[in-house]
């Protein structure tokens, strides 16, 4: 056998036996929902962005093409900053008005329904705790509801989902899941990298 082929399987075979033995954690982001969704625009954050774009425009008759035109080009940045910069944009723009912005993520990520369940029931049946930074409820079924960074399981095994959030005022203000019935800016799990503690190779 080839050594990247054997190598290949090796790494496979111990993956089974964590799997087996309830050591992993799923973390789930959206290329999941994408799948799940038959590529629906709300599915991706891009797709969820030019959809905020637009339902600002609508909000906002002094937006003009100009300005949708430039936010559209930040979102095709290689540069991170310009397309997080979208997502403040959007969100302060939608937060403007009373419930607005609550109102488009229900008509958007808060509406999407899998079309290919296939791969979400394939996540289910590894039995292992998954994580999601996506904001959709797709992974979450009666069986594996939403759970909070209060479930005492989450850290080692519960079934549920733990849900996406965001990371607000530091580190001390992160959380590792949303509250379902919380949906503010303050609460969240996020992946992040200490580059601190860094070692060079």
């Amino acid at each position: 056998m080839p050594e990247p082929v054997k190598a290949h399987s090796e790494l496979l075979d111990k993956l089974r036996d964590q799997i087996a033995r309830q050591q992993v954690i799923v973390v789930v982001g959206c290329g999941v929902s994408i799948q799940a969704t038959g590529n629906a625009e709300a599915a991706s954050w891009k797709g969820l962005l030019k959809s905020g774009i637009r339902r600002c425009r609508q909000q906002d008759v002094t937006l003009d093409d100009r300005w949708e035109r430039r936010a559209l080009e930040q979102l095709e940045s290689p540069d991170s900053d310009e397309f997080l910069g979208v997502a403040t944009k959007v969100a302060r723009r939608l937060g403007k008005a009373p419930g607005a912005l609550a109102e488009w993520l229900q008509e958007t990520v808060g509406s999407l329904k899998p079309t290919n369940p296939a791969v979400i029931e394939a996540l289910h049946a590894l039995e292992c705790p998954i994580w999601t930074t996506n904001y959709d409820g797709l992974l979450s079924t009666a069986d594996l509801p939403p759970v909070t960074w209060t479930c005492a399981g989450c850290r080692t095994r519960c079934r549920g989902v733990v849900r996406g959030g965001s990371w607000s005022n530091g580190a001390r203000g992160c959380r590792f899941a949303v509250d379902p019935g919380n949906r503010g800016i303050y609460l969240g799990f996020r992946l992040a990298s200490d580059e601190a503690n860094q070692r060079p190779e």
